[in-house]
């Protein structure tokens, strides 16, 4: 009887954990594509704006300080580079593959230690 009712108990645990496990997981998507949409926008405005925006510093500078303008080029192209490997790292975090290791390890235990204690407190 008492472990029929631990397993109904367990039962309701599992849907509120399965619950909280989903939010957590929608959440985790929303974070990423709102991380992927700023990532594509921010960098649609580098590549649109940067020709202007070195020709401008071009035209300012006459010349007089061109390892500036090359700076300015080289960190256009490379924001966009390392913010990439940023957001595939994100990608990788957000859609990794469930390892079949892990999956029901926790329920598995937890059923353990129910059966465990209430074959103790058969005993008594």
């Amino acid at each position: 009887m008492k472990t029929e009712n631990n397993l109904k108990n367990l039962s309701r645990m599992e849907t509120v954990t399965t619950y909280e496990r989903a939010k957590q997981r929608v959440e985790a998507l929303k974070g990423f594509y709102g991380h992927l949409t700023i990532y594509i926008l921010v960098n649609l405005g580098i590549f649109l704006i940067r020709f202007d925006v070195l020709q401008y510093f071009a035209d300012k500078q006459a010349g007089q300080e061109p390892a500036f303008i090359e700076w300015l080029d080289w960190n256009m192209v490379l924001t966009p580079f390392w913010w990439g490997i940023g957001l595939l790292v994100h990608g990788f975090i957000v859609f990794r593959p469930t390892l079949g290791l892990f999956k029901n390890w926790e329920k598995r235990q937890i059923e353990k230690y129910m059966a465990q204690d209430d074959h103790d407190t058969n005993d008594i």
